[in-house]
Order: structure tokens, then sequence, then C-alpha cells
């Protein structure tokens, strides 16, 4: 079987993991990105090869050379589909015109007698972050929804979403929960050391937020939560680590550095605001106490599945699927979404419990239990049971 994942150059984390673990069933597959995801991997039956059209993306590049790029990538791509043999294009994530690209995409595909299955990983990413989507921007979704011959999502909600508000079929969405990250490794060294490293003492109270800064995620309530917290207890610190996630986004940071200041609180405040390597990603889970996930509107966090792949309880929002990601006092607590009170009520409970009394001898079972509840072979196996039926 051969099968184009179409990625965009977008999370090469979430396409090595789906790529590797189609691999393993014995698929061909053409990732069809940027440099960042693969070369060449062989996994049993199967193997994974990068056909590269992103190429270099040197954000110091001028307008003219990032307009060349991007052109050059759209007229690849258009070859690519026309002289492949393959018959099944799994769309991931668009390059940089998604709203064009929903509607042409599929024309094209099907001109030349091509397969689709798309993978919705929001059903409506402007209504997750607040945004009012304009007429096209709804329609295209429309349009895209009713071309594709497939579709995946990662929850129960986002496939009846799907029914409710676009018509789709139940029979033409498959649910696939999203896969662990397990390509960023995890720190080898002791929890002492890793804080020596990142400069943190080792009686401080660390809580990590981890991933792009976004209005979507709920930081001013961490944010509100720790000026809580820090009456108390001056040993808390908040270490922000991620990019802002894109241009539409630097209000609400500049909101965020404005609430900071307005609570006299930027000494608990560490800003890691840049991209960090992979390799040095494990030292800050390594180095955290907790990992907090305080979104306001999610369907399921590809963050929490890391952090169990690093050994990191969580205390996360009671939104999307993370009631039921979450197992209490096990794998970490849940607080009610928008309350900055609830989630420090939350911090303290966890500090007292055996949860984290006990971290160094958990970490173990919560690795095994994101391992199995995310597990990439389980998710292969929808995936490629979908395929089957598309190219039977």
């Amino acid at each position: 079987m051969k099968v184009a994942l179409l990625t965009g150059g977008k999370d090469p984390h979430y396409a090595r993991g789906l790529g590797r673990a189609l691999a393993g069933k014995g698929v061909h597959v053409a990732m069809v990105g940027g440099p960042q995801e693969m070369v060449v991997v062989e996994t049993g039956p199967g193997r994974v090869v990068l056909h590269d059209l992103v190429g270099d993306q040197d954000p110091m590049a001028g307008w003219l050379a990032k307009a060349t790029r991007v052109m050059k990538y759209y007229i690849a791509l258009l070859i690519f589909i026309a002289r492949t043999d393959v018959r099944l294009f799994h769309i991931l994530w668009f390059r940089k015109f998604p709203q064009v690209e929903r509607v042409l995409l599929p024309l094209y595909l099907k001109l030349f007698g091509k397969k689709l299955a798309f993978t919705a990983h929001n059903v409506d990413d402007h209504a997750r972050d607040g945004r009012a989507g304009g007429l096209f921007y709804k329609l295209s979704l429309r349009f895209l929804y009713s071309r594709a011959d497939h579709l995946f999502v990662h929850t129960d909600s986002m496939k009846l979403e799907l029914s409710a508000e676009f018509g789709v079929e139940q029979n033409r969405v498959t649910v696939v929960p999203l896969g662990i990250n397990d390509v960023i490794p995890a720190a080898t060294t002791t929890r002492s050391i890793a804080r020596e490293k990142l400069g943190f003492d080792l009686d401080a109270r660390v809580l990590l937020f981890f991933g792009n800064i976004a209005p979507y995620k709920g930081v001013e309530d961490l944010i509100r939560a720790l000026s809580e917290l820090v009456r108390d207890d001056d040993r808390f610190t908040v270490v922000l680590v991620g990019r802002v996630r894109n241009r539409s986004c630097r209000g609400y940071w500049h909101e965020l550095e404005h609430l900071i200041a307005e609570l006299s609180i930027a000494d608990h405040v560490r800003k890691e605001v840049r991209y960090v390597p992979d390799g040095d990603v494990g030292l800050f889970f390594r180095a955290a106490d907790v990992s907090i996930l305080p979104y306001r509107r999610i369907y399921q966090s590809g963050v929490l599945g890391l952090s169990y792949a690093q050994g990191l309880p969580v205390i996360a929002a009671d939104v999307g699927s993370m009631k039921e990601d979450v197992v209490e006092g096990e794998t970490g607590l849940l607080f009610r979404s928008g309350d900055a009170g609830d989630l420090a009520a939350k911090i303290r409970i966890y500090f007292g419990s055996d949860l984290f009394k006990d971290l160094e001898v958990r970490r173990a079972k919560i690795i095994a239990y994101g391992g199995e509840r995310f597990s990439w072979n389980s998710n292969a196996a929808r995936t490629y049971a979908t395929y089957e039926s598309l190219l039977r």
C-alpha cells in the first residue's frame, strides 16, 4: 500500500510518529513536507521517504525570497501529484494559504483520480481561538469536509461536531487520538542536575507551561493563580516555554506581560519565549514539579501526551478530552477551566499529595499509561483500516 502524507512542513513530531507507525504496518509512505521530518526510515515491511518540497525556512530571508519559496512549494506539489502513482493522499496540514488550499487541492486531486483523507486537528480553529471566521473561511471548510473521501478527528466530540455543524455523515469520520510525542527525548539527568543546569533552586516549586502561547491556552489564569500562591509561599515559579504562536497572538502576549507586571510577580515568572531544540525540552520537564495545562478551549492536547512521555504529572483544565485522559491522583488533577482560584487550590492540593511526594517512583507508571492510551500502534491500526477501505 502506498500513501502520501501532506504535512505542509508542520508539526514534525506528529508526522514522524504517524509515518513510522504506518510503515510498521507495511505502508510505503511518501512524506511530503519539509526537512525537519525525516529522510528515509525503514520500519519492518514498510518505509517512509521524505519529499522535501518546503525547503529552507530561513526567517531572516527577504519578502521576495519568502514569496519565491512558497511559489516553488506549490508548483512542486502540483507536479508531484500529477506524476506520482500514489492513489491516496492524506492531508495532515496545509502549507500557507489554508482557505484556498481547502478548495483547490481537493479539486486538483480529484482531477487525477486520487482519494483524499484529511485529519481535522480542529473542526474549526477560528472558533477554538475565539475568532469569527469570514464567509469564505466557513465555505472553504464546508467544501473540504464535503469533498474529502474520509475524515480523521481526535475525539468523539469532534466527530459529533462535524456532523452537527457541517452535516458530515458519521460513517465518513474515524476517531484517532493524538499519538504520544515519543520523538522528543526525555532527559536522562537527575532532577537536581536539571535544576542546576537551568538555574532553579532545589526547593523551588516549578510550574511548567509548555507550548505555543495563544489566547485559547488560558495562560492568564496560570499567572493569576501564581499571584495567589506566592502570597503564602514564595518558592513558586512559573516557567513559560514556547514561542508566541503567530502574529495575531502578539497582542495577547503583551497583555500577559502587562498582567505579570501589574501583579508584581515578575520575579516568579521565567520567560523562555523562544524555540527550544528537541534535545533541550526534556530538561525543562525533568526540572519541573508539574505540567500546567490551563486551556480555555481545546479538543485534545499534544502537550498532555508529551508530559506523560516525560513522566511528569499534569494539572489540566476540565475541557475537551482531558476529563477522560487525566486520572485524578494518578497522572494529575483537573480544575475548572477559566477559574484561577480553583487552579491555585489544585496546585496546593498537588504539592500536599502522594503523587508529588512519590513522584520519582510514579514516573514510570505515568510513562506507561501515556504510552498505552496514546499508542501510535493503535492509531496506525485504525488509520490503516480506513486506508484499506478507501483503496478497495
